[in-house]
């Protein structure tokens, strides 16, 4: 046989050879040399978000039916920004209604983000350093590919500040500009033209096993939010890796 292909009825066996048969054997083929490099293109997830939020859930426990709910008591959300004047305190809310109280004061926080993201202040002028740093510069700061005429050399800058950050090639400036994701039509968050709108990620602790369920998966059935639209919020008897939803 010229494969690696197992069968598992002698009749597929059989029925293949002769096929198989027909090409060279196979094997695995390696680069060598310089092409023995594995690379990336997403040059922009090597700088952090310029905006970004930290939040966390706390529950009281409830019973619901001789089970024990998970029943939001409140939240924490908080700006993280590398810029300390839109630096803000944290947001702590404990009451009623605690999940359309997050997801009203989230969308509060992605439109005045969105807000200062999409003021694209132009660029300060240069000092002499800065001049002859990008003057004397070669290969982009970012990529370090050279310079030619297919990567021109840009001057890359900081489109909140407006300060000169270093020289960058075509690509990797177009690249390194703020991100924005395409949203549906939203009724909280406001979108330019095109519907689209920056993106602000929100980082929670123990999201996947706990505070997920909260975050995506809410809607209010008699004062209680519950998981899935079903009949329990957070089904967690003990420990939230146990959860069933």
């Amino acid at each position: 046989m010229s494969c690696l292909q197992s069968f598992t009825t002698r009749y597929t066996l059989e029925k293949h050879e002769p096929q198989c048969l027909m090409h060279s054997p196979q094997q695995c083929v390696y680069p060598d040399g310089d092409r023995a490099l594995l690379r990336y293109e997403r040059i922009q997830y090597e700088f952090l978000f310029p905006f970004y939020l930290v939040a966390d859930f706390e529950c009281f426990l409830a019973l619901h039916d001789d089970e024990t709910l998970h029943r939001p008591s409140g939240f924490c959300v908080y700006r993280v920004s590398r810029y300390e004047s839109y630096r803000t305190e944290p947001y702590t809310y404990s009451g009623g209604d605690v999940m359309e109280h997050f997801f009203e004061y989230v969308s509060k926080e992605a439109n005045a983000i969105n807000e200062i993201l999409s003021r694209n202040v132009p660029m300060e002028p240069m000092s002499d350093s800065e001049r002859r740093e990008f003057q004397q510069a070669s290969t982009c700061h970012t990529c370090g590919l050279s310079f030619s005429s297919f990567s021109d050399k840009t001057r890359h800058h900081d489109h909140v500040t407006g300060k000169y950050l270093f020289p960058a090639c075509d690509r990797c400036n177009l690249a390194l500009k703020p991100r924005s994701c395409k949203l549906t039509s939203s009724q909280r968050i406001r979108v330019d033209e095109n519907g689209r709108a920056y993106l602000v990620p929100i980082i929670f602790h123990n999201f996947t096993a706990y505070d997920g369920h909260f975050a995506f998966f809410s809607q209010r059935v008699h004062g209680l939010y519950y998981a899935n639209g079903t009949d329990g919020l957070c089904r967690c008897q003990r420990y939230p890796s146990e959860c069933r939803t």
